[in-house]
């Protein structure tokens, strides 16, 4: 049968959608594997699911019993793996992966109550050779009741104008921000970046726009990578000729507001 979509989402989020064997993040590139197979009587419940990588997963599901060279991994093991790395996702809830192509810098914002609005930079950062489709970030905040665009604006900072994804000097994609409730119910943004090439550095500045004293109090914000591709997107056309690619977010959540990123080159 499988596990379910509710497991599968599950399982991503204890592990960050990172392997539990290597603590590579892969974003879409992963797969939730069963620790004991169904052929052996293992369930396709949560504590018998384990988040790996392709090279991971083929290691731990490929081994020819007639001919065996090396050892196998043993579902005890797998379980061993698993737990320790959602003990570690979960104690630092806010932390990035150790193995992440993508890093933010910072990923943590604090917005105090002075007399100044704050601005804030955040660097994303591509530290591979390969190409990246579809980037998610999400960013939290530590207040329950907020509604961002009114408190935040977000601009990217591109003063080669490279970022939208191009054919020639036509514009088929746009990065997008978004508002939108979380799985959790929470309210979040959600940045998307249509390409990063490889080494490539795409700069957003998070600007504190509007701040009432009595309602606005400080508040923090925390970013995450949670999804990417290296499979370039699927793109549709609307009646008008428009081009733009399919939205596929990288968890159940109920979207607000979509807006694109306005180009900003100070």
């Amino acid at each position: 049968m499988g596990f379910s979509n509710a497991v599968k989402k599950e399982a991503l989020f204890e592990s960050k959608r990172s392997c539990c064997l290597c603590h590579t993040f892969c974003g879409r590139d992963v797969d939730v594997h069963h620790i004991k197979h169904q052929n052996e009587g293992g369930g396709d419940d949560l504590q018998n699911a384990v988040v790996l990588c392709f090279d991971c997963h083929s290691e731990s599901g490929h081994y020819n019993q007639k001919h065996p060279k090396g050892n196998k991994y043993s579902p005890e093991e797998l379980k061993k793996f698993r737990d320790e790395w959602w003990v570690w996702c979960k104690d630092h809830p806010y932390a990035q992966p150790p193995k992440i192509p993508i890093s933010l810098s910072p990923n943590t914002f604090s917005f105090d109550s002075g007399a100044y609005l704050g601005i804030y930079v955040l660097h994303v950062q591509n530290k591979t050779q390969n190409i990246y489709y579809q980037t998610w970030i999400k960013i939290s905040f530590d207040v329950q009741r907020i509604e961002p665009l009114e408190r935040f604006s977000f601009t990217f900072i591109d003063d080669r104008n490279v970022h939208h994804l191009r054919v020639g000097s036509k514009v088929i994609a746009e990065n997008k921000y978004m508002t939108a409730e979380d799985s959790t119910g929470k309210t979040v943004v959600f940045l998307l970046i249509e390409i990063l090439k490889p080494n490539e550095i795409f700069d957003v500045r998070i600007e504190e726009i509007k701040r009432s004293f009595e309602e606005n109090p400080p508040i923090n914000l925390f970013c995450d990578v949670v999804s990417f591709s290296e499979t370039p997107s699927k793109f549709i056309s609307n009646p008008s000729g428009k081009t733009g690619s399919s939205i596929t977010p990288p968890e159940a959540i109920r979207l607000k507001t979509i807006r694109i990123f306005s180009d900003n080159s100070e």
